[in-house]
Formats: C-alpha cells, structure tokens, sequence
C-alpha cells in the first residue's frame, strides 16, 4: 500500500480499507449510519421519518399539482391529482373546518365534479349515507341543512345524523305488518299500545283476510296498553272473525286500490217497510259525504237515516233533498240536517221543519256533507 506523503491512516469506527495495489485505498462502511438525520428528514440515523409537511405538491409530479388538489396513486404507485372538496358548509352560513368524507349507502350514488359533490338515487328503492363526518371528528357543530333533488329525501335525526335515501316510488300506503291487528268484533279490531295518533278519524285502511280488504276508521280509543280502532262499518268489505295480515294505513286522498266510495246499510225510519235503494259514503279528512235514496210507503210524521259515522261535536250541516209526500212530488226542495254528535241525518218535508204525512208514498234523495 503507498500511502503517499502519508505515513500513516487511521480508519474511524465503523469503516474498513482496502488496498487495491494501484496505491488507492477504497473505504467502505460497516454498520449503519449513525447520527441526527437533516433536510426533509427528522429524527436519527439509522431510522430517520419524514419529517412534517415536507413532502409537498411542488415535490410532487414535477411540481403538477394545481392548488386546491390532493394527490392520489394508482396500484403502480403514480401519482395524479383530483380536485379538493374544500369545505361543507351549513346553509346561509361558513364553511366547516377540515376536509368532508361522504360515504354512499345502497341505492345512492356519490359523485365528485370538481369542488362539488353529487347525491343521486341509483335505483327506486331505498338507502342511506352511511355517515357525514368531519375527518378526524367524530361529531358535526351546529345543525347541517340540505336541500332534497328530484329522487332524494333527507331526514336530520339531531344535529349529528342525516339521513339521505333514494326516494322509494309509493303506492300511498304505510305497511304496518310489524303491528299485529287482531279482531275484535264485526266493527272493531285492536292493536297493542296506544296508536290512537295512527288511527285518526279519516285514516283509510287496508289490510287482508283471504282477499284484499278496505276501511276507514271512524274512531279509535286507548285503555290499558290496548287500542281498540273502530272502522266506519260498510258491506263492501266485511270485518271477519279471522286473522289479519298484510296490514297497513294511509293519510293521502286516493292510495292505490282504496274505493273512495263505500256502500253501508242505513237504519231508516218513517216507513213501513223502507226501500233504500242506494246508500253510498265517502271520507276525506274529517269531512264525511253521504249520499241516499229511500222510498215507501209513510207510517211516520219522520224521516231519519242512520250515519256511517257518528258526527263531531262541532258538526251542523244542512242541505236540500228532493222529495215526495202523501203519494206527491214536494214543489219546494225538503231539507237534510245533521247536528253535533248526530248518529242519524232528519229529514224535513220543507225548510220550515214542516212534518211528513204519516200516510201514501213518501220519497227523499239526495246528499250532505258533514264533520267527523
């Protein structure tokens, strides 16, 4: 070995020398390096970490990345940049701090177009985001307010949970088979707990006992953990003494397959024996519509016809009828009346309140309308 002008080299810890015989040494370490690790790396050798916010977009790619992007990789470890979604912001206010993630449920669709997010319904049916959160929080300050599109409903349980599903195509009806309904008599049925908000007067009803079945509650009370719901009795569809199945109610006019109209069978009095050759009603709301024929001979001075419904205690209704009394057609209109809390609507030959004849023919048609 020549060392030169050297006489004499010492070697540190952790490094070896060898003499190639061309007088050149060639040093080579050891071990591992040692010491405090510098530039964009922090900690010591041998096991140094990238030291915080140093690996930038401007180191990235080239320098690419364009502001208000974040980089992703690809399975071969490229990396590209999509755009940021900067902020989700409570409506009519600022913006929440940190970044967003959304995560779609079944049937929802999320889809990112620049800074902005996309809700959209997949398919009919029904689904839910999983969860809106703030990265790195787990709760949301502040009520978050969002508005529906065409296809999506949204529902806020409290300030921390939304709900966001595909709007489901309906046929009107709310399925109700998780509540048993159990017969009771040829009028009523019952159901455990108290449902007496569920089954207002008015709520139409749909349910099965070996065919399809309709109704509309009349009225419906609450005694000891049972409630006992009284449909408006009609000889359409019968209340048997069988199971019920395939139950469920609706509060909209006209849900699929519901008659609107209902045929019943009136109790009338003022004949001797009466022909009631159409007694039809209808329910919408509160508001209750019949509409009658009845004829025969008169053995009464008069004329009462039992109610589907038993009226409110605030009803008053009148209305004009056509009519005919000692075997002939009345010149003026004969009137209607149902009061608060009536079971029957009276019939009047005139609008004075004048009585029928007790003898001959006597004929009233017509309808009235009143509160339920």
């Amino acid at each position: 070995m020549a060392l030169g002008r050297f006489r004499r080299l010492v070697l540190g810890t952790g490094l070896t020398g060898t003499d190639n015989g061309d007088e050149t040494i060639t040093l080579e370490a050891t071990g591992a390096p040692t010491g405090a690790a510098g530039g964009d790396l922090t900690g010591t050798y041998p096991n140094p970490t990238v030291a915080a916010k140093k690996i930038t977009a401007a180191k990235m790619d080239g320098g690419a990345a364009a502001a208000d992007t974040v980089a992703q990789t690809d399975g071969s470890g490229n990396v590209s940049f999509v755009a940021r979604i900067k902020s989700l912001c409570k409506s009519g206010s600022t913006a929440l701090a940190g970044d967003v993630t959304l995560s779609g449920g079944s049937n929802v669709n999320l889809t990112q177009v620049g800074q902005n997010i996309e809700i959209a319904a997949t398919v009919v049916g029904s689904g839910a985001v999983d969860s809106i959160a703030v990265q790195g929080d787990t709760t949301m300050v502040g009520n978050i307010e969002f508005a529906a599109g065409a296809g999506i409903t949204l529902s806020q349980d409290d300030v921390d949970t939304l709900t966001i599903a595909a709007a489901t195509v309906t046929d009107g009806w709310i399925d109700d088979s998780a509540n048993t309904w159990t017969y009771a008599s040829a009028s009523t049925f019952t159901v455990s707990g108290d449902r007496t908000a569920v089954f207002s007067p008015g709520t139409r009803l749909r349910f099965t006992q070996t065919t399809v079945k309709y109704g509309v509650v009349a009225s419906s009370s609450h005694s000891a953990g049972t409630t006992t719901v009284t449909p408006a009795v009609n000889t359409d569809y019968v209340l048997a003494n069988a199971a019920i199945s395939v139950n469920s109610y609706s509060y909209v006019a006209n849900p699929q397959g519901y008659p609107g109209w209902f045929t019943w069978a009136p109790t009338v009095v003022g004949f001797t024996t009466p022909t009631v050759s159409r007694a039809r009603f209808c329910v919408i709301g509160r508001d209750c519509h019949i509409a009658c024929n009845v004829s025969g001979t008169s053995n009464a001075t008069t004329l009462t016809i039992t109610l589907p419904i038993t009226a409110s205690a605030t009803a008053l209704a009148l209305s004009a009828w056509q009519g005919r009394d000692n075997g002939a057609t009345l010149a003026a209109s004969a009137s209607a009346q149902i009061v608060a809390n009536a079971t029957t609507v009276q019939l009047f030959k005139d609008w004075t309140g004048a009585a029928w004849t007790a003898a001959l023919a006597k004929f009233a048609v017509g309808d009235i309308r009143y509160e339920i």
